[in-house]
């Protein structure tokens, strides 16, 4: 009995002792005692301990789709740009100086220069060089005039000191042009002179008479005719000296029949100079017939109005004269017919020149314009026949039977009215069509003289008198034309 229990507290004695605890594994008992690298033990041991995510509900960013990581890049990128532009510098761009003569250049070439029908308006940008490569005098003279004209217009002293500053430089730069050899062969001095005169016509009157040649309109015209002689004798002449000379006999012409009394001190001198297209000034047969008829009728006034020795014409000789008033009346009739007829075009097809060759016609703009001189031409001739037939009728004589038909009072009102006719079309005075700052201040310049002598004419009257004045005023004050505002104020 001892026996069989002595084992059982052995058992229960061995219960008691510790035990070693080992893994427990249902790996082979060789694949257990395989070797762990100790690298690989390290990085573990060291490894990042990456925070569990938060419980929660996920929302659409918390998604590592594509549109999540769009959205996060678009959201980082908008904020370095606005981290980048609140630590870049404010830097200011430097002020780019732009002085008034390249703006008023540009608005002088729009007004004057753009849509014109004299070649020598049409000229003048080609001549004109913002820095070096040019004359000078050509440079500044341009600027004289195109800050002249825009003193005027926008009422600006300012910009007339500095007009005068460069008129002095292009004077002073051409006379030095002209003392050289090769300087004074350039054609430029013409444009230079021309540009002069231009100057003087938009500064204004300076003399007791409205239009003067020697005096404002061209001061320096003795000396340009001797620069026209020059380049004729040396073989110099070019459709530039062409172009000049024509505008320099229009501006004579134009004060001989503005002023009605006589012919211009220059007009002499233009009789005998020797150009390569004649003697004298370029003049078509019809305005020639018109300035024989001036120069009789100015040298009877001048033999009855001779107070030592009064002369008295005889009969006959005043009906000559008022024969040939009329002939030139209607042969200037039949050219403003023409010209309406023929629609601006030659049968050729090549574009018209009209009243001396100055007008090239080619819109109905430049076909009134052409017009009205012929017009003013008119208007001349038949005051000059209203004079006479008074001096017939004081001296007790009678008009011829053959004079038929005699121009009235009435003839003189219409030609008038078709000068403003044409001034509302040139001007667009109606509104029929929209008007453009192109060439305005060349056709204010062109339709001086016509605008003129409708205006100062016996057969104007108070209400067309008064039209044509405030018309003309207007538009001599939008584009800065000091004579029209003269001419318009007296």
């Amino acid at each position: 009995m001892w026996a069989r229990e002595k084992p059982q507290r052995r058992v229960k004695h061995e219960a008691f002792k510790p035990k070693k605890h080992k893994a427990f594994s249902t790996l082979p008992r060789q694949r257990r005692t395989a070797a762990i690298s100790a690298s690989w033990m390290s990085r573990w041991k060291t490894r990042q301990k990456v925070a569990p995510p938060p419980t929660g509900i996920q929302t659409q960013a918390d998604l590592a789709g594509p549109l999540a990581i769009a959205r996060e890049r678009i959201r980082r990128a908008e904020k370095d740009d606005q981290e980048t532009r609140r630590k870049r510098k404010l830097v200011l761009p430097k002020t780019v100086q732009v002085g008034p003569e390249g703006v008023s250049v540009n608005r002088f070439h729009t007004i004057y220069t753009a849509h014109t029908n004299v070649f020598i308006f049409s000229k003048l940008p080609a001549y004109y060089t913002d820095g070096a490569g040019g004359p000078d005098h050509v440079r500044h003279a341009t600027h004289a005039v195109a800050l002249l004209a825009a003193a005027k217009s926008l009422r600006q002293p300012g910009l007339m000191m500095k007009a005068r500053r460069n008129y002095c430089k292009a004077l002073s730069t051409l006379n030095q042009a002209l003392r050289e050899p090769k300087g004074v062969q350039d054609d430029a001095n013409l444009v230079t002179l021309f540009l002069f005169g231009l100057y003087e016509v938009i500064n204004g009157p300076r003399g007791e008479r409205i239009v003067d040649l020697q005096e404002n309109v061209y001061p320096h015209g003795a000396g340009g005719l001797e620069l026209f002689k020059y380049r004729a004798d040396h073989g110099l002449s070019n459709e530039v000296d062409r172009g000049c000379f024509m505008y320099f006999c229009h501006a004579a012409l134009m004060e001989s029949f503005i002023q009605r009394s006589h012919l211009t001190p220059l007009w002499s001198l233009l009789e005998i100079v020797e150009t390569p297209w004649g003697q004298g000034p370029i003049l078509e047969p019809l305005v020639r017939q018109v300035i024989a008829f001036k120069k009789a009728f100015d040298a009877l006034v001048r033999a009855q109005n001779n107070e030592a020795e009064p002369v008295q014409t005889s009969p006959k000789a005043l009906s000559q004269l008022l024969r040939e008033g009329i002939n030139v009346s209607d042969n200037l009739a039949a050219a403003v017919t023409f010209l309406g007829f023929s629609n601006v075009s030659s049968c050729s097809g090549r574009q018209q020149k009209l009243f001396n060759g100055l007008f090239i016609v080619a819109d109905k703009k430049s076909g009134c314009i052409a017009k009205s001189h012929y017009r003013s031409l008119r208007i001349y001739v038949l005051e000059r026949i209203i004079d006479l037939l008074s001096i017939i009728k004081e001296s007790g004589g009678q008009v011829d039977e053959d004079i038929r038909p005699v121009p009235t009072w009435s003839d003189g009102v219409a030609v008038v009215e078709e000068i403003m006719e044409d001034m509302r079309a040139i001007f667009d005075l109606e509104g029929r069509e929209q008007s453009s700052a192109e060439g305005t201040a060349y056709r204010t310049m062109t339709m001086f003289w016509p605008v003129v002598m409708a205006r100062t004419s016996c057969f104007a009257g108070p209400q067309n008198e008064r039209w044509i004045s405030e018309k003309m005023l207007d538009l001599s004050s939008d584009v800065g034309f000091g004579l029209g505002l003269e001419a318009a104020a007296m």
